[in-house]
């Protein structure tokens, strides 16, 4: 009827019923990224393009070596284009007026509507 337990010792052998439910251990992703292996993967895509985009802006190799490109070359030439049209962008002072008269005009339209607007609600 009574069953006699071991008082002294650890071992389970004499009690089947003691240490019957242990607790599994968790085990994580060896990664150390809860974000999963999509993210993975876009990191390591990410980290290529930056390591593309160093190559193709650094070169070891020094300027007067290589000598100028065909693209160092056609910068060069557009830049030249653009400050040689500098002149002709610039503004009489005529237009200038004109379009800050049509500027003032807009500004004080649009608040009178606002304050008419404002009067209405």
């Amino acid at each position: 009827m009574f069953r006699i337990l071991p008082i002294f010792g650890t071992s389970t052998e004499n009690n089947p019923q003691q240490n019957t439910h242990t607790k599994k251990k968790k085990r994580h992703s060896r990664g150390g990224c809860r974000r999963g292996m999509k993210h993975k993967l876009n990191w390591a895509k990410g980290n290529e393009r930056k390591k593309e985009n160093q190559s193709l802006m650094f070169s070891t190799e020094p300027l007067n070596e290589l000598g100028p490109t065909v693209d160092d070359k056609a910068s060069e030439d557009n830049l030249r284009e653009v400050l040689q049209s500098e002149n002709k962008l610039k503004e009489s002072t005529e237009i200038q007026k004109e379009r800050e008269y049509a500027l003032n005009e807009l500004s004080e339209i649009c608040d009178d509507w606002i304050r008419h607007s404002a009067v209405r609600k």
